[in-house]
């Protein structure tokens, strides 16, 4: 019996062994699994760390860009008020511009139209003294120098010219005549 009892001692020890056996290896297999994981939960660490540094950074960074362009579009806006104003006075002056080179051409328009009137009425002066007429000089008025007597002195020396003319021809057929 007491054989038989250190036989089934001896298995049993031999089987404590082997479970022993197979849980050291349970342990250095999880002891490994542990230091690994370990190590990767420092590389986390470590990730989170920098990941952090860098939302820190990029939040920085937007709020500098946040900042800057805050700031472009207030002077944008400035700026925009500044060339609306600059081309209200631009358009202003070309308004006045235009309106001063308008006012010269009709003046230069009525210069020609008193011009050629001159020119013609020399004309008709030069043909008619050809032709013998009496003209007369409207030009001197006796010392009155109102604007409006001068209007008309041309229209009634334009008559007067018509009459001398159509009478001299007149007294030139009786001539022929005679």
């Amino acid at each position: 019996m007491l054989d038989k009892a250190r036989g089934e001692t001896k298995r049993e020890k031999l089987h404590c062994d082997k479970k022993l056996k197979v849980i050291k290896q349970d342990i250095t297999k999880y002891t490994r699994v542990l230091e690994l994981t370990e190590e990767r939960l420092l590389e986390a660490q470590k990730k989170k760390k920098s990941l952090s540094l860098e939302l820190e950074s990029a939040r920085t960074t937007r709020e500098r860009m946040q900042s800057l362009n805050s700031a472009l579009l207030k002077r944008q806006e400035e700026r925009r008020k500044v060339l609306e104003s600059e081309e209200r006075v631009r358009a202003k002056m070309m308004r006045e511009s235009l309106d001063k080179k308008e006012t010269r051409i009709k003046d230069l328009q009525d210069q020609i139209r008193d011009l050629r009137s001159f020119l013609k009425t020399r004309n008709s002066v030069k043909c008619a003294k050809r032709e013998g007429a009496t003209v007369v000089d409207v030009s001197v008025t006796g010392g009155r120098s109102n604007d409006s007597d001068k209007k008309s002195t041309p229209s009634s020396s334009r008559r007067r010219r018509r009459t001398s003319r159509g009478s001299k021809k007149r007294h030139g057929q009786d001539e022929k005549k005679s």
